[in-house]
């Protein structure tokens, strides 16, 4: 039976071409974006390792010369914001923050130890502020800064992909030459640039008092419930501290939405695209069927009339749609598959092969449907009536 609808798709080779290259490209596009809107959903639903609610963020740059007196106004500039009645942690930390696009890295294999991750300095209360799990140990202290090794927290992805056999906490290794750092902490994730992004090991190393330069961002966590009138009163007390007002300040939500839609944007442009040529191919489907039947009563009338029944007339159209696809993502497939050997793609290889399969699924189903009422149509058709018009 699949070798008579081969004979029948060969017959009408000229009217099927143009579908058959519709096809292969929809093929195309649905794979892609199945593929980029599954990588990206992955993305989304793996853990942040923080709490962006209720955070405020203020971009500050204290020119002013590492002195007791500026070491002084950084602290009583967090002693007062602590002290409102509307704040509930606060910190500093360099502008390597979440949504903030910031990025530092840092590697070598000194030891014999192989790294390479970002980090940043952030003082003690940051895991506070940002209400970070930690998978074991904890966060460090003030107290931890007069040890001999500078404490360092890290990820559980960093553990993953550097310490396989190793047990981290405890663990010494230089994070620079003249920086000897000792795990005394493990996060469980830190996915601090965005939520549509692959989380990288990650390092948090203590920001030192005297590095003034270094206090670039203050993190505040308002308690819930908190209007909006608060940014305000946060102004003024940064401005009045610091006696500039060149500085931001932001609601992390605000930040947060605006780095997400890079990806909300394209993605929804590809899934508008695919949706365009899935329902463009639809309507010639249909417009296809309906022209062959018409072209075919007699054939058809003939069928029934030497004993087909109707279930073999609507197969015959539903089976010669079905064999036109499959030659179809036939050949789509076999330029898709190598792609990911040839190229490096942006996205997992499971996603993209994922992708490929549901995507494929999809225009199956979506066909099947589209032929299911021309081809009942044509096994509706009676063999008297339409044999009388031949």
């Amino acid at each position: 039976m699949i070798a008579h609808y081969f004979k029948l798709i060969w017959k009408r080779k000229g009217k099927n071409a143009f579908l058959f290259v519709q096809l292969i490209f929809v093929f195309w596009v649905v794979f892609a974006v199945f593929s980029y809107g599954i990588s990206q959903y992955r993305y989304y639903a793996s853990p942040l390792g923080f709490d962006w609610r209720e955070v405020y963020r203020v971009q500050i740059n204290f020119k002013t010369e590492d002195t007791a007196a500026t070491r002084l106004m950084i602290k009583s500039l967090k002693h007062d914001l602590k002290a409102m009645p509307e704040t509930d942690q606060v910190s500093y930390s360099v502008n390597v923050s979440p949504y903030l696009g910031n990025i530092w890295g840092n590697g070598n294999d000194n030891d014999g130890f192989v790294f390479n991750a970002r980090y940043m300095y952030a003082d003690e209360d940051y895991a506070r502020v940002w209400k970070i799990p930690m998978k074991s140990g904890r966060f460090y202290t003030r107290e931890d800064l007069n040890s001999k090794y500078t404490p360092v927290v890290v990820t559980q992805k960093f553990v993953d992909k550097f310490m396989k056999g190793k047990e981290p906490l405890g663990f010494k290794f230089h994070f620079t030459k003249e920086m000897e750092t000792e795990i005394i902490g493990v996060a469980e994730n830190f996915k601090f640039q965005g939520d549509f992004t692959e989380e990288d090991p990650f390092l948090f190393v203590p920001l030192a008092d005297d590095a003034t330069d270094l206090h670039q961002a203050i993190n505040v966590r308002v308690k819930p419930g908190t209007g909006p009138e608060v940014e305000k009163k946060i102004n003024d007390l940064v401005e009045n501290a610091t006696k500039n007002n060149d500085f931001s300040l932001v609601k992390v939500d605000i930040t947060r939405k605006s780095t997400n839609s890079r990806t909300y944007i394209p993605l929804a442009a590809m899934f508008f695209l695919a949706i365009f040529l899935i329902i463009n191919i639809s309507m010639g489907l249909f417009g296809i069927l309906r022209y062959n039947i018409a072209r075919r009563i007699p054939e058809i009338g003939l069928r029934k009339a030497v004993g087909a029944s109707t279930g073999a007339v609507r197969r015959q159209f539903t089976g010669e749609m079905l064999v036109l696809v499959v030659l179809a993502f036939v050949i789509a497939v076999i330029f898709a598959v190598q792609l990911p050997f040839i190229t490096t793609l942006p996205i997992e290889k499971d996603a993209y092969f994922m992708g490929i399969g549901a995507g494929a699924l999809l225009i199956f189903v979506l066909v099947y449907g589209c032929t299911l009422a021309p081809s009942q149509q044509a096994a509706m058709t009676l063999p008297a009536k339409a044999l009388h018009e031949e």
